[in-house]
């Protein structure tokens, strides 16, 4: 079973440190890092579920609140880190809506849609010129079946759980792009689930100790098992790593074995 990497919400925000730091394991075996990166990352988002004042922890905290977007290009250090990764196989690059606005794509408006893929696929070429930005991620999971026809209309490739994908869409994932989904939920451990409920409802004991049991029991062929996961939230607040969560994560790398490590464009490639 081929495995992905996937790290949501990459954005003007991080730093080179902090992606450093938690892929750097991969990368010395020369694996790749699938990044959904935020073009425009709005600064003032309202987080239904975050406690109050429900503001997305995945704005660091000087930039929360403001009534703006930050550009990655803005960002010239970390645009210049991740395209130079770009540049030597260890990084791909996917587009991850556009200002990350709540349910921003959970849209039927055509026109504003279109807008914001073109608009959001352009910044991230101006920001990673040696990336190849074919794969669309929709924030939060939440589409409607008209931009599913706007994204597959602009060229882009989409990768969703098939049970978030509307029962009204004609839209159907091919065989190679079932996925069972390794969720970090960021409460100090990391949960395995199947693509039913994202893992919230499995028991604690259910780790990455058991990673490789975990995955001799689903093997499919035909599925892929995608690790996704927010780099913000092995962070204390965008400050201290934290500890008990990264040894978790360099586990699950001790673990990994000759298994096959693969990026959406490949996978993509092959449909």
């Amino acid at each position: 079973m081929p495995i992905i990497f996937r790290d949501d919400d990459p954005s003007f925000y991080a730093t080179p440190a902090m992606l450093e730091a938690l892929y750097r394991p991969i990368w010395e075996r020369a694996l790749p890092v699938c990044l959904s990166v935020i073009p425009e990352h709005y600064a003032n988002i309202f987080v239904p579920w975050e406690p109050p004042p429900h503001l997305d922890p995945n704005v660091a905290p000087a930039y929360r609140g403001q009534e703006r977007g930050f550009p990655i290009s803005q960002n010239p250090e970390l645009c210049n880190y991740l395209d130079g990764l770009v540049q030597q196989g260890l990084v791909e690059i996917l587009l991850h809506g556009y200002s990350h606005l709540f349910h921003e794509f959970n849209s039927y408006d055509v026109p504003v849609l279109r807008d914001k893929l073109q608009r959001g696929r352009a910044e991230l070429e101006k920001a990673f010129p040696h990336a190849d930005i074919t794969t669309f991620i929709a924030p939060y999971n939440a589409v409607t079946a008209r931009s599913i026809d706007v994204i597959l209309g602009e060229g882009l490739h989409f990768h969703m759980d098939s049970k978030d994908i509307p029962p009204t869409s004609p839209y159907k994932p091919e065989p190679r792009n079932r996925v069972s989904t390794l969720l970090h939920t960021g409460g100090g451990r990391f949960l395995i689930s199947d693509t039913s409920d994202y893992g919230m409802n499995q028991p604690d004991e259910i780790r990455f100790p058991r990673f490789e049991g975990w995955l001799a029991q689903r093997a499919d062929a035909d599925a892929i098992l995608v690790a996704c996961h927010h780099y913000y939230m092995f962070y204390e607040n965008f400050g201290a790593p934290k500890a008990a969560e990264f040894d978790l994560w360099n586990n699950l790398i001790a673990q990994l074995g000759e298994a096959e490590i693969t990026t959406f464009n490949r996978v993509f490639a092959q449909n």
